[in-house]
């Protein structure tokens, strides 16, 4: 694991038996669980699709000071992901 692992206060119950997990290998990911109430927290993977991701860009507006227009096409996968992202998504990605 290339992360660590702490304690904090449940913000549903304010039980100090509140665990949190943080991960960045192979990407950002945080958990976290009470082990009073069982409010938990997981991060969901997910790839969006062309239509949600323009949403996204249009909502965004810009980046880094430049507009940040439609796309006719995303990114192509590199190979790590195309290799172990599966393990990661919450649900099949949708082929375009």
């Amino acid at each position: 694991m290339s992360g660590y692992s702490d304690s904090g206060t449940c913000p549903n119950c304010n039980s100090d038996k509140y665990e949190i997990v943080v991960d960045w290998k192979p990407f950002n990911l945080e958990s976290t669980y009470c082990y009073d109430c069982g409010f938990n927290t997981h991060t969901h993977v997910q790839i969006d699709s062309l239509e949600d991701l323009n949403l996204e860009r249009e909502e965004c507006g810009e980046w880094d000071g430049k507009a940040l227009r439609s796309l006719k096409n995303k990114r192509p996968q590199t190979q790590w992901a195309k290799d172990n992202m599966k393990y990661y998504l919450d649900f099949d990605e949708e082929k375009e």
